[in-house]
């Protein structure tokens, strides 16, 4: 959604209403669009809780956003916390090696 085209992604938004799930989890547009901003100057996505309390993610896109996938990894909070650095790594990484094959 971050990388997608500004009318698909508006669409997506209007359709699809922003709704709380955990404590953490974004509900005002503004603070979705700039999340997508900090997204696309990153090059990868963070789930703190949003989702499920108690579970962290990354996320990576494949082939720099162009394909339509995109490559996860979800922990427990404590061990994403401990491994944090190493978990970026391996998504990131893991996303470089697959985009070359797509």
């Amino acid at each position: 959604l971050v990388l997608a085209p500004e009318d698909e992604r508006e669409r997506y938004l209007a359709a699809n209403p922003l709704t709380r799930i955990t404590s953490h989890t974004i509900t005002s547009r503004g603070e979705l669009l700039a999340e997508f901003e900090r997204i696309r100057e990153a090059g990868y996505a963070t789930d703190l809780e949003e989702f499920h309390e108690g579970v962290c993610c990354f996320a990576a896109p494949l082939a720099r956003g162009t394909a339509p996938y995109a490559l996860a990894m979800s922990a427990p909070k404590p061990r994403f916390e401990e491994n944090r650095a190493e978990y970026l790594d391996a998504v990131l990484r893991t996303a470089a090696e697959a985009s070359s094959t797509i």
